[in-house]
């Protein structure tokens, strides 16, 4: 059984035609902007972030063994009374060559697993939003195209026009109690109308009097010739 809709005013199905075009556009815009964050995050991550860190791991690697070589300096060495100095500010660069050593470690390591990460999502993606993109490339079309024959069908619906009733004597009656006026008046001029019509000979009859012969001439006929 096939679905029927109600349609008021062509003029709103052009609106939501327009709508569609530009719901399209908007679409297709979205996908293409989306598709490109993927891409720069993926290479923000590859071509930046892991060149990074990776750099700066083997940098603070070398820093901690820079500040354990001077701790140890430190504490070999021995004042002229045989006692050792404090190495406090060397045990504590150490321990801030370790931490950003470690922090260097673990940003490094994020880097990794989100690469890997959103590759997974950026697949996953993809083939999600071919199918949109398909959509949108042919589905939104085809809808248009068949928004625009059911807009021809209802113009064309719209300018037919529809036959004239004839209209009944009750007809005037009505007409005239909707201006104001006395039924009654209509009535009778519609009735005297009906007479004048009836009294007036018609065309057909004024034929059939023309071609009959008439009786007077036909007496006189026989009287002139009985006089002879």
């Amino acid at each position: 059984m096939h679905a029927r809709a109600r349609v008021e005013s062509v003029e709103s199905v052009r609106q939501f035609r327009a709508s569609l075009w530009q719901f399209a556009e908007e679409a297709r815009n979205a996908l293409s902007d989306a598709a490109s964050d993927v891409q720069r995050t993926l290479q923000w991550l590859e071509l930046e972030q892991g060149p990074w860190w990776t750099k700066q791991l083997r940098k603070r690697h070398e820093a901690v063994l820079q500040a354990k070589q001077a701790l140890d300096d430190k504490k070999r060495y021995k004042t002229v009374d045989g006692t050792q100095p404090a190495a406090v500010e060397e045990e504590q660069a150490l321990r801030v060559a370790r931490r950003r050593h470690e922090e260097a470690e673990r940003r490094l390591a994020a880097v990794k697993h989100w690469r890997r990460q959103l590759d997974r999502e950026a697949m996953l993606y993809h083939g999600v939003s071919q199918r949109l993109s398909r959509a949108i490339e042919t589905g939104i079309p085809n809808a248009v195209a068949t928004l625009d024959r059911l807009t021809d069908a209802l113009a064309a619906y719209l300018a037919l026009q529809a036959p004239q009733a004839q209209r009944m004597p009750g007809d005037a009656a009505e007409d005239a109690q909707g201006m104001g006026l006395p039924a009654s008046l209509v009535t009778d001029t519609a009735d005297e109308s009906d007479e004048a019509e009836d009294d007036e000979p018609t065309e057909e009859a004024e034929r059939d009097a023309g071609a009959a012969p008439s009786m007077d001439h036909g007496f006189d006929d026989v009287n002139e010739g009985g006089g002879r």
